[in-house]
């Protein structure tokens, strides 16, 4: 008689626990959704079968560690992950994704805006240091006392200061925002391609290829919510 879905075989001929992690598609991104941990594939048995299954790693070693019971049948889970990924062909579901995981900050914010802000930034320090060059030939000449000097400088130092700490903050949003852009255009081109041969291959190719496009999958229990985040 044939096995029902999920399963690998009599229990007798699999050692009661044993972690296969080679052997699932998803092991190396698939995480806990509660706790972040990462989710282990290993083999859960019955009186009559045994099935091949995703379980987080926390719970378990410890239920303090995390405190759900977060298991799922690795043939399920795995045609569903597919199933998600497959949506992902289509640039405008990537595009509504990546928006989704925009800050406040930035959603308030276009790229154009923050553009002209970090060009303000620069000019601004430039001019700063400009002055700063200035002050020290006035003080050279006389012009300026040594009182007065050490006083303007300070007051310029501080707006440098304050100026390239905002040029760093600018600079890293804008380009998390071309690396959100970057996916949008590689992501459906990368589903595509996965799924044309993706049947063909061995697991060890699965995974890798699988690997490639998504960094992380998270997993939830009591549901069948998943979330994605793409390399």
């Amino acid at each position: 008689m044939a096995n029902p879905p999920g399963t690998v075989g009599p229990p007798k001929r699999n050692p009661k626990g044993k972690t296969h992690s080679s052997a699932y598609r998803l092991s190396g991104i698939a995480r806990c959704g509660h706790c972040h941990g990462p989710m282990i594939g290993k083999i859960a048995r019955t009186s009559k079968y045994t099935y091949r299954c995703y379980y987080c790693a926390n719970a378990q070693k410890s239920r303090a560690k995390c405190s759900f019971y977060n298991g799922h049948v690795a043939d399920k889970l795995e045609k569903a992950v597919l199933d998600y990924l497959g949506q992902f062909s289509d640039p405008a579901k990537v595009k509504e994704l990546v928006e989704k995981s925009i800050s406040d900050s930035q959603a308030h914010n276009s790229i154009e805006t923050r553009q002209k802000e970090l060009k303000a930034a620069e000019k601004r320090i430039s001019q700063l240091q400009e002055l700063v060059l200035k002050d020290i030939d006035r003080l050279d000449r006389g012009i300026l006392t040594e009182g007065e000097y050490t006083a303007v400088s300070q007051v310029r130092r501080e707006e440098i200061a304050q100026l390239k700490a905002e040029v760093d903050t600018l600079t890293a949003i804008m380009a998390e925002a071309k690396a959100k852009t970057d996916t949008v255009e590689r992501v459906p081109v990368q589903i595509q391609s996965l799924f044309e041969d993706f049947n063909t291959l061995d697991i060890r190719l699965q995974k890798a290829r699988l690997q490639e496009i998504v960094k992380a999958i998270s997993l939830f229990s009591n549901d069948d919510r998943l979330e994605i985040e793409f390399r």
